[in-house]
């Protein structure tokens, strides 16, 4: 890995996978990296819920750059996508895993906690700075639509698949993630719908016409 940053700053917005790696590897290859780069995120604890699946051979990748591993909760036969209900794709012959991805966030940010701010910023106005780097690393639903997602832990039957929908009307999308013999993580969010009550009901909706819903465990909100 080769970094010049010819004597300007690096500067990362948002401490998911992808930030918080850059700034891992970033970090390891400068040494001493106070001055050289920060690093800005804007939850001191790590939220988004969903986004648990990988193939298996990016833990090989992960383990080739000396980045620490994340544990593995599940492994999958398929991962599969569908569009408003008109169509349906399996992705195959690609071993899944489902990953404990809170815990490995939170184990990369202790990794590099002396070069992380925890606040928002104004990307417009840190890339107007000619001595700033700037890596846009935040979610795809930032700025003027937010995105409130519901998530929630359940007892549910399920095959050995990840299932991510996608909605059209509202846009969106539910996913179900297995985490054990009879555990999903499960959950959704759209834009345009802001009020809970109503959000968790529509991702319920959506959610039964591909699994079966036992017992919620648990439940949370956040906004990406």
């Amino acid at each position: 890995m080769v970094v010049c940053l010819q004597g300007k700053r690096l500067i990362i917005v948002g401490a998911g996978v992808a930030g918080s790696i850059a700034a891992f590897l970033v970090r390891r290859k400068l040494g001493n990296a106070n001055e050289k780069i920060v690093v800005y995120e804007a939850c001191r604890r790590y939220k988004k819920p969903c986004g648990e699946a990988m193939p298996a051979w990016l833990l090989k990748v992960v383990k080739e750059h000396g980045i620490p591993l994340p544990k593995t909760l599940y492994r999958l036969r398929a991962h599969v996508f569908g569009v408003a209900g008109a169509c349906e794709r399996a992705i195959e012959g690609v071993e899944w895993v489902v990953i404990d991805k809170r815990s490995w966030i939170e184990e990369l940010r202790r990794r590099i906690k002396d070069v992380i701010v925890y606040q928002t910023v104004n990307v417009n106005s840190i890339a107007s700075n000619i001595q700033n780097i700037v890596f846009v690393a935040r979610g795809p639903f930032v700025g003027d639509k937010p995105l409130l997602v519901w998530q929630s832990y359940v007892e549910c039957y399920h095959s050995n698949n990840v299932m991510l929908n996608i909605t059209v009307k509202p846009f969106g999308l539910v996913w179900v993630f297995p985490r054990g013999k009879s555990t999903c993580n499960v959950g959704g969010g759209f834009v345009g719908i802001r009020e809970a009550r109503k959000l968790r009901e529509k991702a319920m909706n959506e959610l039964k016409k591909i699994v079966d819903i036992q017992t919620l465990i648990s439940e949370s909100y956040s906004i990406i």
